[in-house]
């Protein structure tokens, strides 16, 4: 597999999980993207927004080497009712991440960078990025079901994925 095969792979299982976060937040009533299930949980609004800046950060910082200048803290309190925003935003975070794959050197998922306090080969900052999106995908559906049911409604039959 070519190094621009496997980036695509990685990409793909993170894009259609930051997808389905969006398509979640979207199913929610405009008045219930911000209501957190319990204390300490996120919103959906709360989960799109960091699961947005978690794959900036992650794919081009990490692997790219690009500065994204995040605001990690800010992403668990941020509110909105427009899903149109975020969406934007994710297209035009798709445009940034396949311009900088096209730009990256040979040889670049099997170079070790710095990682959360060690060093890490930019396939695995890949693979945590995959996981960690596919992750926040599953708090999503989740809390799409609880908004949902707390609306006094069944949450909808989600078809199993394959």
């Amino acid at each position: 597999m070519s190094q621009q095969q496997e980036l695509d792979a990685f990409w793909r299982a993170i894009a259609k999980s930051v997808d389905e976060i969006l398509g979640c937040l979207e199913q929610a009533p405009a008045e219930w993207r911000n209501w957190q299930p319990g204390e300490t949980a996120n919103s959906l609004y709360a989960l799109a927004t960091h699961a947005l800046g978690s794959t900036e950060f992650l794919v081009l910082q990490g692997l790219c080497g690009i500065d994204v200048n995040r605001q990690r803290a800010a992403e668990f309190v941020a509110e909105g009712t427009a899903v149109e925003p975020l969406q934007e935003k994710w297209r035009a975070l798709q445009n940034r991440v396949q311009e900088s794959f096209s730009r990256l050197p040979d040889g670049a998922l099997d170079q070790e960078r710095p990682f959360r306090q060690e060093n890490k080969t930019g396939r695995e900052i890949l693979l945590f990025a995959a996981c960690h999106a596919a992750e926040h995908k599953g708090h999503a559906e989740l809390t799409l079901d609880l908004t949902i049911a707390n609306q006094g409604q069944q949450p909808p039959l989600r078809q199993p994925r394959t």
